[in-house]
């Protein structure tokens, strides 16, 4: 305990979000009369992805709705007004207990792959149903599991149904010995996604975006693209995973000899930004506002062993996408976009900036198109798992 709170006071120093709601990661959430749904989720991308889903159960049910990390919270509250939202306990037993004891939840949704014990196993003791969504298991993950099967058997086995995205992810939990009864492959939520867009970007020129990128990322991809031959008229926009670190890309860019400026400076006077000026996003809700202006993107998280993100979101606003080689958190949707020609994968950054000196403006519209054809053929997951939720809850 002591080298948790010392690790969130660490994490609290870059975004004192994480201070927030502090008594909820002890347990201690409002006590409710009411028996809601509890869905908990990791980070941004789950509380985004999970909203189609969440825009079905609501009818019928109140949620409570926790999360791991201050940038879900934030956008957690934005997004789940009529809902309530906290941190979620730390897996120790006594605060499990003590949050189960004042909410009362009649089932747990978890989401992907939050296979936490403590929390899994709790709920099962009083009484709760337990449901995975959106269950995905990539090989990485397979194998650590596989490792320590043994400990995991019984939360495994606690699990009322697994609601699987593809039958590569079923045959990997069927190996981890769960019954096959207990898993359905139903699609991924994330293709049910609604685009935010707005115009807040519309008056800046196109532009390269750099989405969802992470640390030792930035550093590497913009000095590539200061040398780039092709597009080298066209602005560049960062948009980093984690907002906060705006100022740490800000003197990457002095270094390499860019200029820079902070959206949150000039958010209403952007028209006036030079194009020779590396814009900065330093506040999160705009990516999907980015996706739909700009000319492609870059996706994060993809050139360093993060395991990429959602190639959905862009392919929603037809933005064409660059990722790099390690997409293993999306693996099966990348396939499916690898194999109809519809993302860019470079497998280093000199590859990178190589495809952006090769590619034109017609070669990007078509893997875009191809991109949204494919969101179209797997749209319907998100109903077909909250028919899945109800049948449980009957039961």
């Amino acid at each position: 305990m002591p080298f948790i709170l010392l690790h969130l006071l660490y994490k609290a120093i870059k975004d004192a979000t994480y201070l927030k709601d502090l008594k909820s990661r002890f347990g201690f959430f409002p006590s409710s009369d009411a028996s809601p749904l509890w869905i908990h989720v990791v980070s941004l991308g789950e509380v985004i992805g999970i909203e189609p889903l969440v825009r079905i159960l609501e009818k019928d049910h109140s949620i409570v709705f926790t999360v791991s990390t201050a940038t879900g919270y934030k956008k957690a509250k934005e997004l789940y007004t009529n809902h309530r939202v906290s941190y979620a306990p730390w897996d120790f037993s006594l605060f499990v207990k003590i949050f189960l004891k004042r909410v009362s939840p009649k089932a747990l949704v978890i989401f992907e792959t939050e296979i936490w014990p403590n929390m899994i196993m709790h709920s099962k003791i009083a009484g709760n149903k337990i449901l995975l969504v959106n269950g995905r298991l990539n090989e990485r993950s397979f194998k650590r599991y596989k490792k320590v099967q043994g400990f995991f058997q019984d939360v495994f086995n606690a699990i009322d149904l697994y609601c699987v995205q593809t039958l590569s992810h079923q045959k990997r939990f069927e190996e981890l010995g769960i019954d096959q009864e207990k898993i359905r492959c139903l699609g991924s939520i994330k293709f049910d996604m609604q685009s935010k867009a707005d115009n807040t970007f519309g008056d800046l020129s196109r532009y390269i975006l750099l989405a969802s990128t992470h640390h030792n990322e930035e550093d590497q991809i913009l000095q590539k693209l200061s040398k780039r031959a092709n597009f080298e008229t066209t602005r560049l926009v960062v948009c980093p995973r984690h907002p906060e670190r705006a100022y740490e890309i800000s003197n990457l860019c002095s270094k390499i000899g860019l200029q820079s400026v902070l959206f949150s400076q000039v958010a209403d006077d952007l028209a006036t930004i030079r194009e020779d000026t590396v814009l900065i996003v330093d506040e999160i809700g705009y990516l999907h506002s980015l996706y739909k202006n700009a000319e492609f993107c870059i996706l994060g998280g993809s050139f360093i062993t993060h395991g990429g993100h959602n190639i959905i979101e862009p392919a929603l606003h037809n933005c064409p996408v660059i990722s790099g080689p390690h997409f293993f958190n999306f693996e099966s949707i990348f396939r499916d976009f690898i194999d109809s020609k519809a993302c860019f994968i470079a497998e280093n950054y000199d590859e990178l900036i190589q495809q952006i000196n090769r590619l034109n403006k017609e070669e990007l519209h078509q893997a875009a198109s191809r991109g949204n054809i494919i969101i179209q053929q797997h749209k319907g997951s998100s109903l077909r798992q909250a028919h899945a939720l109800e049948e449980i809850l009957k039961l």
